[in-house]
C-alpha cells in the first residue's frame, strides 16, 4: 500500500439542535474577536462540522473500508459501550487552545469538559480498538480530545497552511464556556471533506461531514 493519506476519520459529532443554538451564539463572539485581529473568516469551521476527532484513517482500499465498518459494529466496541449503557453521556465545551505555539499556529480548538472522566477513557478505548485493527494512522502522541474551530488550511490551497498569532484570542477566551450539557449521541466514521448544506433557494447555509457509518453511544 502507498503512503497513508487520510480519507476518513473516527469521531464523536457534537452538533444537535441544542448545542447548535449555543455554539452559533458563542462562536459568533469568537469570530468577531478574530476579525479584529485580521484572522480570515474562511479559517473558521462551520458549526455543522464541529466534532471530537479520535483518529484518522486511510480507507482507500475497499477491504480496509469494510474492515472499519466491521470494527465499528463489532463486539469490542459493543463491550466498550457497556460502561455508558442506559446513561446519557454529555460534556461541556470550554476554553481555547492551539496545537502548536499560540504565536505561530494554524489550528485553534476548544476542549470537551467532562468532570467524570468517562469520556476520555471511552475515547481512548475506541482509539485503541481501531489502532489494534491497523486502521488508525499513527500520530505518535497521546490522544488529545479537541474540537477544531479555526484551521487556516481552508484559507490557502498551498501545501502549507498560513500561520496566525492566536495569543490574544487564547488570553481572551481562556475561561470561555462555548456550550453546556452537549449530548454525545454517536460514534461515527466520517469521510474527509465537508459537504455544503443548501437552503431551498440554493444558498450555502452550513457544512457537514458525511457519516458513512455510526453506532449510538446510548
Amino acid at each position: 500500500m502507498s503512503k497513508s493519506r487520510p480519507t476518513h476519520f473516527l469521531c464523536i459529532p457534537l452538533i444537535n439542535s441544542l448545542s447548535r443554538t449555543q455554539l452559533d451564539v458563542s462562536l459568533g463572539r469568537l469570530r468577531d474577536a478574530a476579525a479584529t485581529l485580521g484572522i480570515p473568516s474562511k479559517a473558521f469551521r462551520p458549526t455543522g462540522t464541529i466534532h471530537l476527532t479520535l483518529g484518522t484513517m486511510d480507507l482507500r482500499e475497499k477491504y480496509r473500508f469494510d474492515r472499519a465498518i466491521e470494527v465499528l459494529s463489532g463486539p469490542e466496541i459493543t463491550q466498550a459501550l457497556k460502561c455508558v449503557e442506559g446513561t446519557r453521556l454529555t460534556c461541556g465545551l470550554r476554553s481555547l487552545s492551539t496545537m502548536r505555539s499560540p504565536s505561530k499556529t494554524s489550528v485553534v480548538y476548544i476542549h470537551p469538559d467532562d468532570p467524570t472522566h468517562r469520556l476520555i477513557h471511552l475515547c481512548q478505548r475506541f482509539n485503541e480498538i481501531f489502532t489494534s485493527a491497523g486502521l488508525i494512522i499513527p500520530e505518535n502522541r497521546p490522544l488529545r480530545l479537541h474540537a477544531t474551530v479555526i484551521n487556516t488550511r481552508y484559507v490557502s490551497r498551498g501545501q502549507y497552511p498560513p500561520q496566525i498569532d492566536a495569543r490574544r484570542l487564547i488570553k481572551q477566551f481562556r475561561d470561555e464556556t462555548w456550550a453546556e450539557n452537549v449530548a454525545l449521541e454517536r460514534l461515527a466514521i466520517c469521510k474527509m471533506g465537508a459537504e455544503t448544506v443548501l437552503d431551498p433557494m440554493g444558498n450555502v447555509i452550513d457544512e457537514q461531514y458525511h457519516e458513512v457509518a455510526y453506532v449510538n453511544l446510548a
